[in-house]
């Protein structure tokens, strides 16, 4: 099972839920998961559970409603992995969920969310093109 071998995954809300879930099932295909949300006691328990599991894992602080967070995560991501090869955000899906209550915050959060996921989009785009450039 190394499907996702010598790839760097980042799994937004990653601390509980559906998060755990995919973080170890990306652990557990190969891939240097980055778990990240605001609870770093929950989010070293999912890094000691894969690593005892035989993967790699390092726990970063994110918090969705700051930009600063979000940029702060790539940025440290790239420095220490060199790359970002993949992107879940199974947290957007219950931001998605509670905007069903019509609640200016989370409609709030689901905004700042999205221009994070583009910004993440395009680094990933940009980090492919230039590695690309160097082997050609």
């Amino acid at each position: 099972m190394d499907r996702l071998k010598d790839k760097v995954a980042v799994v937004t809300g990653s601390t509980s839920g559906i998060g755990i879930g995919i973080a170890n099932l990306f652990a557990a295909e190969g891939a240097k998961v980055v778990i990240c949300g605001r609870r770093e006691a929950k989010g070293q328990a999912v890094v000691d559970e894969i690593k005892k599991n035989g993967g790699e894992a390092s726990y970063h602080f994110m918090d969705i409603t700051d930009p600063e967070s979000i940029e702060k995560l790539l940025a440290d991501t790239a420095k220490k992995y060199g790359k970002i090869d993949k992107l879940t955000r199974p947290i957007l899906t219950e931001l998605v969920d509670s905007i069903l209550v019509h609640t200016k915050e989370k409609i709030t959060i689901n905004f700042k969310f999205q221009d994070a996921y583009e910004q993440l989009v395009d680094y990933i785009e940009e980090t492919k093109q230039k590695y690309l450039d160097e082997i050609a």
